[in-house]
């Protein structure tokens, strides 16, 4: 075995509780060493009942130094973001951490040049500091939708935590192993709140959600630690090469119950909540607690000091209905597994706020299984899905306000006539929806309730449909068919040289159209005379959906971005014909393995949304949105993770207007 450095972890002082000292660490340098831990593990710890700190088996943490050396199997090299994995303690204030099996690193310090040596500590580890390894400006984040497992739970806690420690050693003799303990005292960067929600009113309700509004402060998003002078600094990042770049300021935090806590009259629950340090006594906070029964606000005008614990209780005794808009933002369609379980639907307002499973909220009832497409028109939003009311979902047809998600109808499977086999994509426009199944593509009277097929449309492609100058375009190989409402025959065909790959409606009301030949093709239509404005060839690029079920392509203005099924992001400026590669997600997100469903552009500010699963069996439980801003100098704007069970699409309530 291996000698080398223990890490001994001592949590002695509650949360909040102790300004200097309040979670001690012992570094003992010639230890034996017990190889734990793998790369690329979340980090999280929870808090006990006196508000220690408890470590949690995945917890890792870094060491940093001026000067110091860390031995290596080859040579020495600065002590540069080394890795510790918890080796035991888990749920408990005291606990030993070890050097991950992923570093060459043989557990031994040497003195490096002369003088004082400055150690520093943080926490939770992130992998690639190592390369941006610039002690004034560590980068942190602080996710602005925090999800709380049960009631009264805190395990999620340490995912959103930022510790760090310092200290200082006389120097050695050069090249000589330090023989010393090192004793850390670690701080908290950010603030724990803690809320108590009771429930005063005359009836049981279900909590959902508390939000925090900092009314124009910043209170989350990205950040550097200067662990040199413990200085935050908000709205801030660092690129590849360790440079502070611009990053994202969040103003609104969200605490979502990942299941609703039932709350009977009287009864009481905690759920907790970490923002950044921020003064509120000249501009209180506003704060929400969402319920089943309504909401109600309070406001808080605290000064919150970094490493601080603050609590309040919420007291709720007058619930007004909650005013949503759902209308603004993104909504991710997710089909959910087919065995056992429904459709869902999440939104993610414009300040970055993700609500799960709004329909729900809404209705108290849970959608058909296996979602597979929507469309808004007039106001409300069309909901098509697979299977209609297995595993307890209600409708294989869905119908709602576009605004609140307010059912207005739900039609099952036996209500069509001819029946419905298996549809998979919806169009609506003067008063007809266009429903595509394996057969081909319906037409229903939404005022008659009236359903017939329209002929010729065998082959339509499992694809979306696009609406534009009133008419509906549906690809069908290299045939893109033109439908009109109130009518059951085929208007129009255009035939392309190769298989259709996307439809979509642009913003100056034209549609776009991607084709699979060889070169690859983009092309814009004019929808009122059929006549191709413009087509551009891609070169060597593909521009294929896949097996995805979703347009190949998604556009803002004249920039066109495409995936051809997999994870790297291309863009096309139809403008000037030029194409470019922008990147692959998994450089930096790990667990985006698989491309589920995507892309989506939002037509209001020009961010790319992608839907992905890690994999296949349970990975399918693994699996993230992530927002992308490529005119930044950091382009992943925003992660959301854990909701998106097989995405059936990303859409944006501004695309159908």
């Amino acid at each position: 075995m291996k000698k080398g450095m223990l890490l001994f972890v001592f949590f002695a002082c509650l949360f909040g509780a102790c300004q200097e000292d309040e979670h001690g660490i012992s570094v003992q340098p010639n230890e034996g060493l017990k190889v734990t831990g793998k790369s690329g593990e979340s980090t999280r710890t929870s808090i006990g009942d006196d508000y220690s700190i408890l470590w949690n088996s995945s917890d890792a943490i870094a060491l940093f130094s001026d000067k110091a050396l860390a031995e290596t199997n080859d040579a020495d090299r600065n002590v540069t973001n080394i890795k510790y994995t918890l080796a035991s303690g888990e749920n408990n204030v005291s606990a030993t951490f070890t050097v991950a099996d992923n570093v060459t690193y043989t557990g031994k310090y040497k003195w490096g040049a002369s003088g004082t040596h400055r150690f520093y500590a943080y926490y939770p580890y992130r992998e690639g500091a190592d390369a941006t390894a610039v002690l004034t400006r560590l980068p942190a984040t602080l996710s602005n939708n925090q999800v709380q497992e049960a009631a009264n739970s805190s395990a999620h806690i340490g995912a959103t935590d930022f510790m760090y420690a310092s200290l200082s050693l006389d120097g050695g003799t050069v090249g000589n192993y330090i023989d010393r303990t090192l004793d850390f005292s670690f701080r908290h960067a950010f603030v724990l709140l803690e809320f108590t929600v009771t429930n005063s009113t005359a009836a049981p309700i279900a909590l959902e959600t508390v939000k925090l509004d900092g009314n124009g402060q910043t209170i989350a998003g990205d950040y550097t630690f200067d662990i040199t002078t413990s200085t935050l600094t908000a709205g801030k990042t660092i690129d590849a090469s360790g440079n502070m770049i611009d990053g994202v300021k969040r103003t609104v935090v969200q605490l979502s119950v990942k299941e609703p806590v039932t709350l009977a009259v009287g009864a009481s629950t905690t759920v907790y909540m970490m923002i950044a340090p921020t003064n509120f006594t000249a501009s209180p906070a506003t704060i929400t607690v969402g319920t089943t029964g309504g909401v109600q606000t309070f406001s808080g005008n605290a000064d919150l000091l970094a490493g601080k614990r603050y609590t309040k209780t919420l007291d709720l005794t007058t619930l007004t209905p909650a005013v949503v808009d759902y209308t603004k933002g993104a909504l991710v369609l997710m089909e959910g597994n087919m065995s056992n379980e429904t459709g869902t639907l999440c939104h993610i307002s414009p300040d970055g706020v993700m609500t799960p499973d709004i329909y729900y909220r809404a209705n108290g009832e849970h959608m058909g299984n296996v979602a597979q497409d929507l469309f808004i028109n007039d106001g409300k939003i069309y909901i098509i899905t697979q299977n209609g009311s297995r595993n307890g979902g209600v409708g294989m047809f869905v119908v709602a306000d576009a605004k609140t998600m307010e059912k207005v109808v739900a039609y099952e499977a036996d209500e069509f006539t001819p029946a419905l086999s298996w549809p998979t994509h919806i169009a609506v426009t003067g008063g007809y929806a266009f429903i595509r199944d394996n057969n081909g593509v319906y037409s229903f009277n939404l005022a008659t309730k009236t359903i017939q097929f329209i002929e010729g449309t065998k082959g339509v492609i499992k694809n979306r449909m696009a609406v534009a100058g009133n008419k509906v375009f549906a690809a069908a190989g290299k045939s893109l068919h033109v439908l009109e409402p109130g009518r059951t025959d085929i208007v129009h065909t255009i035939t392309m040289d190769a298989n259709i790959s996307g439809l979509r409606k642009s913003a100056d009301g034209k549609l776009w159209v991607s084709v699979v030949s060889n070169p690859a093709v983009m092309m814009k239509i004019d929808p009122a005379d059929y006549s191709i404005l413009k087509s551009n060839e891609l070169g060597s690029y593909k521009i294929g959906a896949g097996w995805g079920a979703v347009p190949a392509f998604a556009a803002f203005g004249d920039n066109v971005y495409f995936t051809n099924g997999s994870t790297t992001i291309y863009r096309h400026d139809f403008t000037s014909g030029t194409t470019e590669q922008l990147l692959n997600i998994t450089s930096k997100i790990a667990d985006a393995a698989m491309n589920y469903n995507s892309l989506g552009v939002d037509p209001e500010t020009g961010e790319v949304y992608m839907a992905t699963i890690k994999g296949y069996g349970q990975d399918y439980k693994i699996n993230h949105v992530s927002v992308w801003n490529f005119n930044a100098a950091e382009p992943l704007k925003a992660t959301y993770a854990g909701y998106f069970r097989f995405p059936a699409g990303v859409y944006f309530p501004a695309e159908f207007k």
